[in-house]
């Protein structure tokens, strides 16, 4: 997938429209959110090239430290559910001191957030004539070595992957 394939997948799902007048973390996206917070975030792994992390508010993205041996690592225990060949690798979390500030037990309506978020990816996929597979919930290691975190800091929301056909 080029840069501009996956720019338009992000483009069409993720990226904030608006900031709700009077707040600071409320925005407006494409997809219904938990609060209006859209506190899901993306980490996109190509094959043997760095990770990256989506910025839905600038629509743009940050690359990310790890290194690329571990982004290979962690696309090669996906092939164990998916063949990934040359598909980018999606995972998907919140930071979990952003969304406590807002919710004493977020883990259940982020993951909620970032279903709805695989259900509109699947379908804009699909309308782009991309391939498009939701691996699940199986993203929590690979997450805490990418980002350095922990389930204290990290909450992981499932992956996915993404090819042309």
């Amino acid at each position: 997938m080029s840069i501009q394939d996956i720019s338009t997948l992000l483009w069409f799902t993720q990226r904030h429209t608006a900031t709700i007048p009077g707040t600071i973390d409320r925005v407006k996206s494409p997809i219904p959110t938990a609060g209006a917070l859209a506190c899901v975030r993306t980490v996109v792994l190509g094959a043997h090239e760095e990770a990256w992390i989506y910025d839905a508010a600038e629509h743009r993205s940050e690359v990310l430290s790890a290194p690329v041996d571990m982004c290979d690592q962690i696309r090669t225990s996906a092939s164990e559910f998916f063949n990934v060949g040359e598909g980018l690798l999606l995972l998907f979390f919140a930071y979990r001191p952003f969304v406590t500030k807002y919710y004493e037990s977020p883990d259940s309506l982020v993951l909620r957030e970032a279903g709805v978020l695989l259900g509109t990816l699947a379908l804009i996929a699909e309308a782009l004539e991309f391939s498009f597979c939701p691996l699940g919930a199986t993203a929590e290691n690979w997450l805490v070595n990418l980002l350095g975190g922990s389930e204290k800091v990290i909450i992981p929301a499932g992956a996915a992957v993404v090819g042309r056909r």
